[in-house]
């Protein structure tokens, strides 16, 4: 998944398509239920992590980030993260980057890479 997010970037890159700051992001443009289910699996992410670790069980973890992986290879597969609608493609790109990011962390603290490309 991490890769594949990282394929994104690469592709919006050449269309000349840069993430937005945070700022100018309409985050209401984030409608669909595949969209909503991500937003509430990242906001899980500290709840998992401090869990884990004080349980000392890190599986927790590992089950959360199959359950995002997964989660997002939905959003992935069925809708187009750069669309023709610059707000929309915006909205999507900081989605995903949300999900980069806790990818990447999470895999960090299981001593993982977070691969760019496969």
């Amino acid at each position: 998944a991490h890769a594949r997010i990282c394929s994104v970037f690469r592709q919006a890159g050449e269309r000349g398509v840069a993430l937005s700051p945070a700022m100018d992001v309409e985050a209401a443009r984030l409608e669909l239920p595949e969209e909503l289910r991500l937003l509430k699996l990242l906001g899980r992410y500290p709840e998992v992590v401090s869990g884990a670790a004080a349980a000392l069980e890190p599986h927790r973890l590992t089950y959360y980030l199959h359950e995002l992986c997964d989660e997002f290879h939905r959003y992935y597969n069925r809708h187009r993260i750069l669309t023709e609608d610059p707000g929309l493609t915006a909205a999507r790109l900081a989605l995903i980057c949300c999900v980069r990011t806790v990818l990447a962390g999470a895999l960090g603290l299981l001593g993982v890479s977070a691969p760019e490309t496969m």
